[in-house]
Parts: C-alpha cells; structure tokens; sequence
C-alpha cells in the first residue's frame, strides 16, 4: 500500500481489533528485509496485539543512507495518528528495526510530537559503533550475525555521519520521556550488551522498562530469518548484491527450539499489557 509515498504493507488477522494498530520496522542491518521476511511474524502479533499491523518497507542503505530509515519512519508513524489515536498505537521493530523504532521515538519527542503507546523491541540494535562486549564474546555461539557485517552495514548505512550521531546510534541518544519499553534478546547473539545497555540506560532515564532473557540466538521470534540470513551469507537478497566482506565462516546448525521461540515472544507480547480496554 501507497502512505503520502511511502511504501508498506498491512498484514492483521480477520478479527483484529480496527481501532488498534502496531507498525513494525523490519530487521536486515537496514540493507536487506522487506514485509515478506516479516509477514509470518506480523500476523501472529496481529493475533496476540489484537491489532493491524503495518510493516513500513523503509529506504535502505546504501542506496538511501541515513536519515532515510528514520525519515520514513517519523511520516509512517504521524500518517498512522491521522487514522488511529496515537494511544492504540504500538511501535516495534527487530534488530536494526528496533533500533529503528528508538531513533523514531526520539524524532517524534524531540518535535513535538504525540508518541505510540509503547516499543517493544526484539534483539534491538542500537550501537552502530559496535562497542558491545557481546560483538566479540558471543561470535561463536551466533549463527547468524558477524561483527564483519554489522561493521559493514553500519558504514553503509551512516553514508557522510559518524556512527556516533544519536538517531543511527541510539544508545548513544537522550532517552527521557519515552514510552514504556519491552525488549526481547537471545543469550547467545552478539547483540546481546545492546539490549541490556539499552534496558540499562532507558531505565536510568526514567522509561518503564521490561527487558526479556532467554537462551537462544537473533530474534529467535523469527523463523523465517534464518532463510534470510542463509540468503545474504549466499550474496544476494531480493537480487540486492551484498558484501563479499560478510563472513561465510561455518556456524552451529539451528535448532527447531529456535523457531518454537516464537510462541513464547507473542504470549509475552499479549501479556505485556499494549492496549488499554476498550468497549465493544
């Protein structure tokens, strides 16, 4: 569907609640991924938000550099507000689509604007400096991401700006008077100390934080990102030629509790308490 020229695509079970909606920024180191990566994904939080969903198909590195993504995201998320009251709106995003959702939140408060009811974010990346102790210490145990690639990624997608500049970066942005937080993370992903300095730092801000731990690996709420990521480790997504940097080095095999991992994020996703009542 065509947003004030922005491209995306809703994706809601038949019983969704027309009231409530959830826009969700797709993962991919803001080189690859589409809504068809996250469709299966959307329509179960669909089911467990009972909301509408709609996934934002965002400019991506490194035809559009910053501040393309987060352009993209402040017009989808004020175009949604013309049609849904910004409290049954909720934001969410995985990887680089979560960091995604925190830069956009600080756009959106730093203008002045109305901000979603709250974020949940699923293996959230947020340094593109890749500082975290976790890049180097659990590579092993990642099947999926490599430092190599997120470097890569993060230079792309920075263009001319420091990876220091808040809005690619926000770990490094002020994160006062955000709405209240959820984030999901794998123990053995390299993105793992960006979570938890994210939940870390949102806390000491002030934001209602719930931060989510389990065994496992890179937004195991997605079992269709293990195709993904088995595509760009080939060369090309979508007919998107990618790095011949990205590391094709061999990796533990997925397990089928990866996938099975889903169910658990939805349930905790319903739970979480995204919508207020509303009457019939």
């Amino acid at each position: 569907m065509n947003l004030d020229g922005l491209s995306g695509e809703w994706v809601y079970q038949a019983q969704a609640d027309p009231r409530r909606a959830l826009l969700y920024f797709h993962g991919g180191a803001y080189v690859v991924g589409s809504p068809a990566t996250h469709r299966a994904l959307c329509a179960r939080l669909s089911r467990q938000a009972d909301a509408r969903v709609l996934v934002l198909d965002y400019r991506l590195a490194p035809e559009h550099p910053y501040p393309a993504a987060v352009d993209d995201a402040v017009k989808a998320c004020l175009r949604l507000f013309r049609d849904f009251d910004p409290g049954c709106v909720l934001l969410a995003g995985d990887s680089a689509g979560g960091g995604l959702a925190i830069a956009t939140l600080m756009a959106l408060r730093d203008a002045g604007h109305p901000l979603p009811r709250r974020v949940c974010c699923l293996s959230p990346w947020v340094d593109l400096e890749i500082r975290g102790e976790s890049i180097t210490g659990r590579a092993s145990s990642d099947p999926l991401l490599t430092p190599d690639w997120l470097r890569d990624s993060a230079r792309l997608y920075a263009g001319g700006t420091k990876t220091c500049e808040p809005r690619i970066s926000p770990l490094r942005g002020e994160l006062e008077a955000l709405p209240p937080l959820l984030i999901q993370v794998g123990s053995d992903e390299i993105l793992l100390s960006d979570a938890r300095r994210l939940a870390q730092r949102a806390r000491s801000a002030g934001v209602e934080v719930t931060l989510d731990v389990w065994e496992g690996r890179h937004v195991a709420q997605l079992a269709d990102v293990c195709r993904l990521y088995a595509r760009i480790r080939a060369g090309t997504v979508a007919g998107r030629a990618i790095s011949p940097r990205v590391s094709t080095r061999s990796r533990p095999p997925l397990t089928t509790g990866f996938a099975q991992r889903a169910g658990h994020a939805c349930g905790l996703f319903s739970q979480y308490g995204v919508f207020p009542a509303t009457e019939a």
